[in-house]
């Protein structure tokens, strides 16, 4: 706990003018905490989540799979190995940015077909570790991936395609999602239940969101 406070402090949260760490409570609270799965917003190359972030993707071209339909798109462990590092690339990524995180530390991928060839949604289940904590927090988070002109695929941030958005709400309606959802939920309480240090973290991380953002949002059930 100590350690969490010491972080914290250094991350100075109560200040307007530190945008990196408020967005960063927001993102704990929206996706850890209410277990939701929802696009990010940067684009993150896959090579390097620090590198060549305005690449034009190529032109779209429609799948002609049903990929609306959970039968014909079901979830898949089957993960590309460029996709594999560039998630982990980007938790690595995520955690440093995020002076509260010791670490990200994945634990499955699992994919879906996107609307066009050489796109897909990806689903990770995670842990979060964060400083100070010894349980880790169950997360599920979303990315979504496009080929690039290069022919490597890209982690795609700040989606304004429709067709994009559109199709992840019909996936987040599949059972098989439904089901992963649940699971890694189930598994967050648990870690909550298990841990009077860290609901106590939860319920200063609320209230600092609360009082940034002016939004009062449940981060935890009693």
């Amino acid at each position: 706990m100590a350690k969490f406070l010491e972080a914290l402090y250094r991350c100075r949260i109560y200040d307007d003018t530190h945008k990196k760490q408020m967005f960063f409570v927001g993102i704990f609270v929206i996706l850890i905490f209410a277990g939701a799965a929802v696009l990010p917003e940067d684009k993150t190359p896959v090579q390097s989540s620090r590198e060549a972030a305005g690449r034009v993707v190529k032109t779209h071209v429609v799948r002609r799979e049903a990929v609306e339909e959970e039968a014909e798109n079901p979830l898949s462990k089957k993960a590309d190995k460029t996709v594999v590092r560039a998630v982990e690339e980007y938790y690595r990524d995520l955690a440093e940015d995020a002076g509260l995180v010791d670490k990200y530390e994945v634990c499955h991928i699992y994919t879906k077909l996107g609307p066009y060839q050489n796109s897909y949604v990806i689903f990770v289940d995670y842990e979060m570790v964060l400083k100070g904590c010894e349980t880790k927090m169950p997360g599920l988070g979303t990315l979504y991936v496009e080929e690039g002109e290069d022919g490597e695929l890209s982690i795609i941030h700040h989606v304004k395609d429709e067709n994009v958005s559109d199709l992840v709400r019909e996936l987040m309606q599949h059972s098989d999602v439904q089901e992963l959802t649940a699971s890694v939920e189930q598994r967050y309480l648990q870690a909550v239940e298990s841990d009077a240090g860290l609901r106590e973290i939860l319920r200063r991380l609320r209230e600092i969101y609360e009082e940034t953002t002016g939004i009062s949002r449940t981060v935890e059930r009693e």
